[in-house]
């Protein structure tokens, strides 16, 4: 078996001033024993503690996810327990990041991602209301997920190659790839355990044709999930999530080859500037 190294090769931690190219969303999924207080009482208290960072609220509204990207079948089942629970969404004032609570899950999704530290910290929030207002026992599943949408045509790469921007290391071989400007579709996916031991990443990419965004048109998806189960002990899923952002950092700069990196303008994290103005698709 491959090390982790070996699987994610490491590099330096990068930002990409135009990663709001790529970068479509963030999102960070807690599952934990039912809370039947949930059920039955507003969670006013949890309100409470998030307010000035999550200002509005609403209630019940479905879950948006990316367009033209398959979903896996554990994130169906959970959107089909969810449909029938009680959902409560605080928002932030720009509606921009979110936190869904259900009697059974905590789902804080990001779709203005700066940093890897500002994203904790909005997370760190929801999980201290979480676990002070309800003394959640433990997490029986914890997941980070990238999902990156590039359209060439943005980072004016139009007139290139998917097989000069991808790396063959990690898409493999672009199939038939004498036929890349007629082949409508492309969807592969893998399901890999960690050589650590630390959980599980699910790897969705491919094309997807994107309509009604910015991106609309033909895009490349690199989505990457990290996840473990069954239990997670509460003080566990903090370093847990850290190491999760670590490996998709890696997977995402492995995959890119170095034109289309060029194209979202990587900044070395440590002669970067203010952290809050430069997205980051590797983080």
């Amino acid at each position: 078996m491959p090390t982790i190294d070996e699987m994610f090769p490491p590099s330096p931690r990068e930002h990409f001033e135009k990663a709001k190219l790529a970068l479509q969303q963030v999102v960070c999924n807690i599952q934990f024993p039912r809370q039947l207080r949930l059920e039955n009482e507003s969670p006013a208290a949890f309100q409470d503690s998030i307010k000035q960072t999550f200002p509005l609220y609403q209630k019940g509204q479905a879950i948006e996810l990316p367009q033209g990207v398959q979903i896996p079948q554990q994130v169906l089942q959970l959107m089909a327990a969810q449909a029938v629970n009680p959902q409560h969404q605080f928002l932030t004032e720009d509606k921009k990041s979110t936190v869904a609570l259900t009697p059974e899950t905590l789902t804080y999704t990001s779709r203005s991602y700066t940093s890897w530290e500002t994203f904790r910290s909005g997370l760190q929030q929801s999980l201290s209301a979480l676990n002070r207002e309800y003394g959640i026992p433990f997490f029986s599943r914890i997941s980070l997920r990238y999902v990156n949408v590039i359209n060439k045509n943005q980072l004016n790469l139009g007139n290139r190659r998917w097989a000069d921007l991808l790396k063959t290391d990690f898409i493999g071989k672009f199939p038939l790839e004498q036929f890349e400007d007629s082949t409508q579709h492309i969807a592969l996916n893998m399901r890999l355990r960690l050589p650590d031991g630390t959980g599980t990443v699910t790897i969705q990419h491919g094309f997807v044709f994107v309509v009604g965004t910015q991106r609309t048109g033909r895009s490349y998806l690199l989505d990457f999930d990290f996840h473990e189960q069954p239990k997670i002990e509460i003080k566990d899923a903090e370093p847990r999530l850290d190491h999760f952002h670590e490996l998709a950092g890696r997977a995402f700069r492995w995959s890119i080859a170095g034109e289309l990196r060029t194209a979202l303008g990587p900044i070395p994290v440590a002669d970067r500037g203010d952290t809050k103005r430069v997205a980051n698709a590797t983080q």
